[in-house]
């Protein structure tokens, strides 16, 4: 009912054919899911779609998603944290409309995506132009991306992508903090950066991985006239 909290506590989404959660707009002020499963959504798992409330999600499974486990499409604060994620086209993606969001007073502790365990995922390959071909899609959203384990994705080919990301920021302002990104294969980019609005600090990540028959490039900054600040990183082959 709108303006209420929901808290959604152990509750299981199995075999939907569709997205299995969708929150618009204003209807709900806060959305709560925790120690829930999501498994074999046709759709999306989790999408807050033009989402004005608060989301946040901790203690959750995410399996077998056909598209982005979690799309946040809104400029409401949220928290995704704690969670695992396995074998889904697509883990994260955020996206706000504004395209000045990234120039607004925000801090990047308002929005978060810390402590998750990412395992077998590939790319969403199903979601619109601009945001398909990625595992973590960031488009004009200011957040801070710290302590996660991504680990053992793989491109996997498809006639849609051509030139797949692990992870995708666009116009966007990133805090990028202690996360382990190894053992993902078959990317060309692993981190790819662009537009003219983005800022990215990264410090104290660990990165090795590969691309089989060729090079890989850990991160390759697009965006004309955008400096990325990374420091005691680790870049391993």
């Amino acid at each position: 009912r709108a303006g209420e909290i929901l808290p959604l506590f152990n509750v299981s989404f199995t075999d939907v054919q569709g997205t299995c959660l969708t929150v618009y707009g204003n209807a709900i002020s806060d959305l709560n899911i925790s120690d829930s499963m999501f498994w074999n959504c046709g759709g999306y798992s989790v999408l807050a779609w033009r989402y004005e409330g608060s989301l946040a999600i901790t203690r959750t499974r995410f399996m077998l998603s056909a598209r982005y486990a979690v799309f946040v499409d809104g400029d409401g604060e949220f928290h995704v944290d704690d969670n695992i994620f396995k074998e889904n086209h697509g883990v994260f993606g955020c996206r706000r409309h504004v395209l000045s969001a990234t120039e607004k007073v925000r801090e990047t502790d308002q929005a978060t995506f810390h402590f998750n365990l990412m395992v077998r995922n590939t790319v969403d390959t199903e979601s619109d132009a601009w945001s398909t071909g990625n595992v973590i899609y960031v488009h004009g959203c200011t957040m801070r991306i710290s302590d996660n384990w991504l680990v053992g994705a793989n491109k996997r080919e498809h006639k849609k992508v051509s030139m797949p990301n692990l992870i995708n920021f666009y116009d966007s302002n990133i805090d990028m903090v202690r996360n382990e990104i190894v053992n993902n294969t078959r990317f060309l980019y692993i981190i790819n950066v662009g537009g003219p609005r983005t800022q990215l600090i990264m410090e104290r990540n660990i990165l090795s991985n590969w691309k089989e028959g060729g090079n890989n490039f850990e991160i390759v900054n697009e965006a004309s006239g955008v400096r990325i600040n990374a420091f005691v990183n680790w870049w391993g082959c």
